[in-house]
């Protein structure tokens, strides 16, 4: 395990928050004037209206770790995933591989500028790239891990040089940022870094950004991608408009009263089923990368195996696995499942969602640590962990208490009811949990990641459609960015790296596998469930809406917002 002493010093801004990121308001906006004045009055020709519990995390794409769809509009990339979630070349012309696979080259389209005017060459992706490894910064630092090298031997051609066969070139995710305007900055002051212009080179522009508020982007005309200039995206929006609104229910009433065209996703299956059967309104699911988790801290000294880390305010006994397996076992996955989700879920097991197919572990129902309160109920006792002084809370062999802080994001109002859910089966076995305390994302982030001062929690992560970004949470090196309970193994850190270079698909697909037996059975997370994800949009306004799993916005495409067209 790696010391962070010093790296949790500095506020942690990079996770706040993945997909569904957003504030839930103190009151809801009843006034639906507010919401047309948010988006502009009436609907306008061309223009789709976005309603969403929150605009991004921030302006800056090299810290983000949302679903960075309005990144992917502003600035381009070299490759792209399509609508079937699969990379596909995008301000790259061709990609050729040698060495084996670990060499990239690449060739760029010509006389692509930026929205100031400046020319994009190879060296702005020289540059990102390796500021991306060097920092290991946001949502695609940690999959440039594996990049040794990059050249630039003129101004259309990148060549990539990796320790082996990327599994997935990260090349599909990272922005392609200006270095005229970024170069010369710290890691310390990219980390905030405002970004107010948002100089990208897509096919889209920033208009304008009032935070927690509005983002307005406007069409980049000149865009290589549109079909006028014989590029192949046919959309014509002229403008987006994302708005961010108070609650799930504002949200609802805005698409039925045509105040917006597309929501983002909707937790409360209750408010997404009333949708069904409004006037022009689509109501869909779709299959989801998304996981709902319960995370445990393990903060563990690397110099003293089994003690606390100095900076951790966790309850040590934590460090125990046999507690943390009583956790698992006390928890009944399905009853979440159904009262939480309504039934639109499947209850969870390993920290990849069974949205990533043939990489998702499927553990036998009768090898589930879930459900079981007496199972959970029998190790403990096995370890000595029984109620000394008859008040119903176990203590440990050395007569401490059972006692732990419960925290639950308030990002979306499912992760409250989980935890609220959770509290009394947990309390069932013997155990004392004080709580539930929600917060606000800001709020968790500053206690999770920088205080380390916290017991447990639930929360949830939305993860692109490949293995390594959620591996990559629980490798040692994302201490002070990702990692959000200090797991670090080092059987596991070691095939998490093996299988970022693995060549042969099987023998990749076998190595993840077993980093997520590995971590199952740390019961570092108690994943509860994998939510399908709920978004609805009208069909009078705009037409040529898209099936993409994982959703028609706050996706890991942008290719709703490049093909869908005024009706």
């Amino acid at each position: 395990m790696s010391d962070t002493e010093g790296i949790l010093d500095r506020q942690i801004s990079r996770r706040q928050f993945m997909a569904y990121s957003g504030k839930f308001g103190v009151a809801a906006m009843l006034a639906s004037p507010m919401v047309a004045a948010a988006c502009g009055g009436e609907t306008a020709s061309g223009v789709m209206r976005f309603g969403h519990l929150n605009i991004f995390d921030t302006p800056n794409p090299v810290v983000t770790v949302s679903t960075p769809d309005m990144h992917w509009l502003v600035y381009d990339r070299l490759m792209e995933f399509d609508n079937n979630l699969s990379p596909q070349l995008s301000l790259a012309t061709s990609r050729d591989l040698s060495n084996g696979g670990a060499t990239v080259t690449y060739k760029i389209r010509s006389g692509v500028e930026f929205h100031d005017g400046e020319p994009l060459t190879s060296a702005d992706i020289k540059y990102s790239f390796e500021l991306y490894r060097d920092t290991k910064k946001g949502l695609f630092g940690g999959f440039f891990e594996p990049l040794e090298t990059v050249e630039a031997p003129d101004d259309e051609t990148v060549v990539l040089h990796f320790s082996g066969p990327p599994a997935l070139d990260p090349s599909v995710g990272a922005p392609i940022i200006p270095a005229h305007i970024w170069q010369g900055m710290s890691p310390e002051d990219i980390d905030i870094f405002g970004n107010d212009e948002m100089i990208g080179s897509g096919a889209f522009k920033l208009n304008e950004y009032t935070p927690d508020t509005r983002l307005v982007l406007d069409r980049n005309s000149d865009w290589w991608g549109w079909s006028s200039n014989d590029g192949p995206k046919t959309g014509t929006l002229e403008q987006i408009i994302k708005v961010q609104l108070a609650n799930e229910e504002t949200i609802a009433n805005s698409l039925r009263n045509d105040e917006i065209d597309v929501t983002g996703t909707l937790s409360s299956p209750d408010i997404w089923a009333g949708l069904q059967g409004e006037p022009n309104v689509v109501v869909e699911e779709y299959p989801g990368l998304v996981l709902d988790h319960f995370g445990i801290n393990v903060y563990e000294d690397p110099d003293n195996p089994g003690q606390p880390h100095p900076n951790s305010g966790g309850n040590p006994l934590l460090l125990d696995p046999v507690i943390r397996e009583a956790m698992s076992w006390a928890m009944d996955r399905q009853r979440l499942v159904d009262l939480v989700l309504g039934g639109r879920g499947e209850k969870g097991t390993v920290v990849l969602p069974p949205g990533l197919g043939d990489a998702f572990l499927e553990i036998p129902e009768g090898e589930q640590a879930n459900g079981n309160p007496a199972k959970a109920r029998e190790i403990l006792d096995a370890a000595g962990y029984v109620d000394r002084d008859g008040d119903g809370v176990r203590e440990s062999p050395d007569g401490e208490k059972l006692s732990f802080r419960l925290f639950a994001s308030t990002v979306i109002d499912r992760l409250p009811l989980y935890a609220e859910l959770i509290k009394p089966m947990l309390e069932d076995v013997g155990m004392e949990i004080q709580g539930v305390f929600g917060e606000d994302d800001p709020t968790l982030i500053q206690r999770v990641f920088v205080d380390a001062d916290w017991d447990m929690y639930t929360w949830v992560w939305q993860t692109p459609p490949d293995a390594t970004f959620m591996l990559s949470v629980q490798s040692c090196d994302q201490f002070g960015n990702l990692s959000d309970t200090y797991y670090c193994d080092a059987e596991y850190e070691a095939l998490f790296k093996a299988q970022q270079t693995e060549g042969n698909p099987a023998q990749r697909l076998d190595m993840v596998k077993q980093a997520q037996q590995i971590f199952y059975d740390s019961f570092a997370y108690c994943v509860m469930a994998y939510p399908t994800k709920l978004q609805a949009y009208r069909d009078d306004n705009l037409v040529g809406w898209p099936f993409v799993n994982n959703g028609i916005t706050t996706n890991w495409s942008t290719e709703t917002f490049l093909i869908v067209s005024e009706a």
